[in-house]
This record gives structure tokens, sequence and C-alpha cells, in this order.
């Protein structure tokens, strides 16, 4: 199998699209008589590791796997322009045999001089990347300063053809409108719900296609794709253009340069501001009413005070069965709303009939059920305390993960030593450990930078001891004393254990019912719970046995069960093991008031 791997950058400079490096990969394929996978990474820089590029990662699992016996890239560029990567790759190749192809000719990377020759090559790519980044940011800064456009022009405007800033008055009607709906008392959101009903554009679904992806933070490389002509108006979107000095004609330009800091013995680059450019450009709003609107998002934020944050434990879990959107969180500190609702339900245009479910409600019960199975109660169990929930102390865990550095660094320096042992047979696996430990290594010093910061910000606010006391007598008297945890452990947990939950509303008397379909990781099927409006006793009434990777099920009822062993006739009709349907058995839930979760 030939690995066609394909990359153009964010600048949109490149010589090569994705097509053209797509069709000379196919040509070499049927060359030398062999099937493909291509791989991609679109719009990402060379100079970002595997970590960051999704397409790079897959093509380095595939080859640690074997699935494939030959790379193609059109030219080296295309898989770096960083040394540590070019490192890694060819450590693949030689481990794993695989041959490598760039430009259609053999290389091989077992000649020790064309190993010196790429490695070359890489560092002359790097130094390429530096170059063209310090040029582009000078360019775009002297663009700046002429008045003129580059990248992604504001909701309101276009380009000329002197390559400066012109009203797209399509669009800026939209933006006056906006101004004078926040002048007139509208919050961002409101504003954001009335173009959407009224079917205004946004900057995407007006003027792009193709696809947009979100990353989810708590499973690894799992992505949320949207068409952007589907794209819809957002609160912070709306406050964005608010807040744009540009719609009232002052374009401002900060150009950013990279300095490198050694933070324990490990370079990290980091983004400094070092100019900041003020150009004039049409206005599309007049200053007067700019400022008074800047004046009265000044005046409500001291009306309001700081926004509500809230945690939502199972987004990005919970999908609606009646129309297949998700189900997302909504808490409000005013009105009602403490629910998990079908996405196709949102005001004012709601396409789906599917109830809500009470937050604490729900996520208590997949709590509960979690601690109860054997494959997911021993880590849940670690989870579980009788103690209120307190703040985990930051400098013992700073002093830990300094420690751990330190533990690291010896290793390191140990396979490092190893790796001049000409009589050790197993080389290889002290490479792949040695990068491993090094990229731990890199993450772990970013991890106490940040810790760092955190404690120096908290110091801070320990000025007045007095009132910080009293906030954290209030906090700790509004948590329920169950689990000893952060917020984010508990999360990651659940997603660890759980691979998605369904939900589904029945309209019958006294509110109806629902029926809650939850499929764990490591079941091939989904247990059903039935509850009513209350939320109080969850019975299970069944299973589903999941059909492919898709949540195509079929049900088998627990009266099939009642004639006879439950698990024997289980195992039989789903046809798992023993030990399989015996995980399987679970029955009845009660939650009452003072067992609900509450992590607000």
């Amino acid at each position: 199998m030939l690995g066609i791997y394909c990359r153009t950058s964010k600048s949109r400079l490149d010589k090569y699209t994705l097509e053209n490096q797509r069709d000379a990969g196919i040509d070499l394929a049927k060359k030398i008589g062999l099937q493909y996978v291509i791989y991609e990474d679109d719009g990402i820089s060379g100079t970002k590791g595997e970590a960051i590029r999704d397409g790079l990662f897959d093509l380095f699992s595939a080859m640690k796997k074997g699935t494939i016996s030959a790379i193609y890239v059109i030219h080296q560029d295309r898989i770096e322009r960083d040394p540590d990567t070019w490192k890694v790759f060819v450590w693949h190749c030689l481990n794993f045999k695989i041959k490598y192809y760039p430009g259609g000719t053999f290389c091989d990377l077992d000649n020790p001089s064309n190993r010196m020759f790429t490695s070359l090559m890489s560092i002359f790519n790097a130094h390429y990347a530096e170059m063209t980044s310090i040029k582009v940011r000078i360019a775009n800064a002297s663009k700046a300063a002429a008045g003129k456009t580059h990248g992604l022009k504001p909701y309101g405007y276009k380009r000329d053809l002197e390559n400066k800033y012109e009203i797209y008055d399509i669009e800026a009607k939209n933006v006056l409108r906006m101004f004078e709906l926040s002048l007139n008392g509208n919050g961002a959101y409101t504003i954001a719900n009335i173009l959407n009903a009224e079917g205004v554009p946004t900057k995407f679904s007006g003027n792009f296609k193709g696809k947009l992806k979100r990353k989810d933070n708590y499973r690894e490389r799992k992505y949320k794709y949207f068409n952007k002509e589907d794209v819809k108006w957002r609160g912070n979107v709306i406050s964005d253009i608010l807040k744009n000095p540009i719609y009232k004609g002052k374009k401002i330009w900060r150009r950013h340069e990279n300095k490198s800091e050694f933070i324990d013995d490990i370079e990290v680059k980091k983004k400094y501001v070092v100019e900041v450019i003020e150009s004039e450009v049409p206005a599309i709003i007049p200053e007067e009413l700019w400022e008074k609107v800047q004046l009265n998002f000044k005046t409500n934020k001291e009306k309001i005070g700081r926004r509500a944050q809230y945690h939502y434990l199972l987004n990005g879990l919970i999908y609606c069965e009646k129309c297949g959107e998700e189900y997302r969180g909504k808490k409000r500190i005013k009105g009602n709303d403490n629910a998990y609702k079908c996405c196709n339900k949102t005001y004012p245009n709601p396409n789906c009939d599917n109830r809500g479910l009470s937050i604490p409600r729900l996520e208590t019960f997949v709590i509960h059920y979690l601690q109860r199975r054997p494959s997911s109660s021993v880590l849940m169990r670690e989870l579980r305390n009788n103690k209120t929930i307190i703040e985990e102390n930051k400098p013992e865990k700073l002093l830990k993960k300094q420690k751990k550095l330190q533990s690291l660094n010896k290793k390191i320096k140990n396979l490092v030593l190893a790796l001049n042992d000409n009589e050790l047979e197993d080389i290889a696996e002290i490479r792949e450990n040695l990068i491993s430990y090094q990229k731990i290594r890199k993450e772990l010093v970013v991890e106490i930078e940040l810790l760092r910061k955190e404690i120096d910000s908290e110091n801070l606010a320990k000025e007045n001891e007095k009132e910080n006391i009293k906030t954290l007598k209030k906090i700790k008297l509004s948590l329920t004393p169950k689990i000893n945890q952060e917020f984010d452990s508990i999360k990651r947990a659940v997603f660890d254990l759980v691979d998605w939950i369904s939900i589904k509303h029945k309209k019958l008397d006294f509110g109806g019912e629902f029926e809650i379909k939850i499929k764990l990781k490591t079941q091939r099927f989904a247990d059903c719970y039935r509850t009513d409006w209350k939320l109080e006793q969850w019975q299970q009434v069944g299973y589903y046995v999941i059909n492919g990777s898709e949540k195509k099920t079929s049900k088998i009822d627990l009266g099939v069960l009642n004639d006879s062993s439950p698990l024997e006739t289980l195992s039989k009709l789903v046809k798992l093991s023993p030990n399989e349907a015996g995980r399987a058995y679970n029955n009845l839930f009660l939650i009452k008031d003072k067992d609900l979760y509450n992590f607000d």
C-alpha cells in the first residue's frame, strides 16, 4: 500500500495544490503497481508536528501498524519544515522498512549520504519557513500602514482595484443595523437570533463553500464538521463586530515577532507585539454611534457584573434520536433554563419536538450508572469521596510536576547514553522511548509554566484575605459533597468510558416519558432506560445491539429475558461471551433530590 501525503500551508502561497499532489501520487501508485491511501493536511504549516497535523498523525500511525509499505510526497517540505519532525519520519521509515518516494523517485534513507542530504534539506526547509514568516509579517505591516487589505476581509468590506478597503453595501447595511439594535438595548445573542430568523447570511454562508471543523477537547482527534453555507450568526461574532474600531474608520494592526525562551532546558517560542499600526479606512458607522455603543457596553457590564460560567458534563456525548442533532446544556441565572436540549429546538426557529432533560438529574443518573458498571466502576470509584469538593493545592501540584520533570530528564539522559552503546540490540526500542519521553517533557514544561502563572495570579488575588475566606465558604456550601476532583478530571473520565447517549421523548399523559440509550466504549450493545418526566426512577427496559460503527440498533426487550436466566438468554441473543453478558445486566435507579450532583 502506498501512502500519499499532501499538505498546503495556511498562507495559500504554495505552488502545490492538494489536487496536483494527489494526482502525482496516484500516478506513482499505478506505475509501481500498489494500492494507495491519501493523507491530507489542508492549510497547516509544515513547522507544526504530528500532534497538530491530523494527516501526518494518521500517516505515522499507519507506518507503525504496517498498513503501508511506501510513501509518496511531491517534495520533502510537504512532510516538514522542522528537523525534529524529519528525524521522526526517517526513524519510522527505517524501523518499519518503508520506502520513500519524494517527487516519485525512490530515495534510500538507509544510505548514510542520503540521510545527510535530507537532514540538510530539513534545516534549509526550517530556515526558509522562518524567513518567510518574517517577510510576510513585515509585508502585512507595510500593507496595513498603507490602508491595504490582506487575508480575510472584515464583514462589510471588500477589496477594490488598488487592494484597499472598500465598503460592501450588501453587508454594510447589516453592520449598521447591528449597531442600531445594540444601542436600542438588544444584547449580542438577541441580535444574532434576529438576523438568523430573517435569513441574513454570515460571512461564511454568503461567500464560502466547504466545511469547518471544531475540535472536541475531551476526545483526542474527534471533530464536528459544519458546512460553511450553513453557518449561523452567533452572539460572540456580533460582539466582536460591535467592538471593532474598523467600522468607525480606524484599522489597527499588531505586528508580532517570535522570540525563544528556554524553560527547564526546553526551547519555547512565544509571540510578542513589536509594533502597533493604525490606518484610515472607509467608515461604515458614524464615530458618534460607535462610541455610544461602546459606552452602552460598559454601562451594561457594570450593571450585570461578571458573566456566569457553567459546567456541562455531557456536552458532546448526547444526541437526539428523533433528528440526529446534538443535545447541549443550557443554564441561566434568570429564567428556568437548566436542561440539556436538542440543538434543533433552539429559539426562535425550533425544528424538533424532542424535550429537554434536567441537567443535574441526567448527569447524576449517568454517574450512578457508571459507578455500577464493572467495566467502569473502578475509574469512577477513584473520583468518589465523601468529603466536600476542595481546590487542589497548586504549589504541591507544581512541585510534583517539577519532580516528574527532573526524573524525566534523568531518563532521557540515560537513553541518550545508551544509544552510544553499539553492543545493545534493542536500539530501535530505545529510540522510540527517547522520542516519546521528549514529547512528554515538552508538554510538561508548558504545563509547569502555565501552573506558575496561575499561582502568581492567585497570590495577587489574596491581598484581601477576609474577602477571599468569605468567598471560599460560599463556594464550599454550594457544592454537593460527593466527588473530590476537578470538573475536567470527572468529564474526561466520563468521555473515556461513554461512546454516546441518545434521548427520545414520547408524548403521553402527565408529561410523557423518556427513553435513554447509553453505549459504553467497552460494549457491543447499548443499555436502554425509561423514566417519566420527573426523572426520579430509571428502569432498564432493554438492550440494543449495535450494527456496525453507526447508531443503527436492534432492540432486545427485557420481557424476552424473563422466561429463563437473563444472562444466558442475553448471551444467546446478542452473541456475547458469558463475561460480556454478565457486564450487561443492570436494573433500577432511584434518584432523590439529596443525591443530585451539582458542578456549579
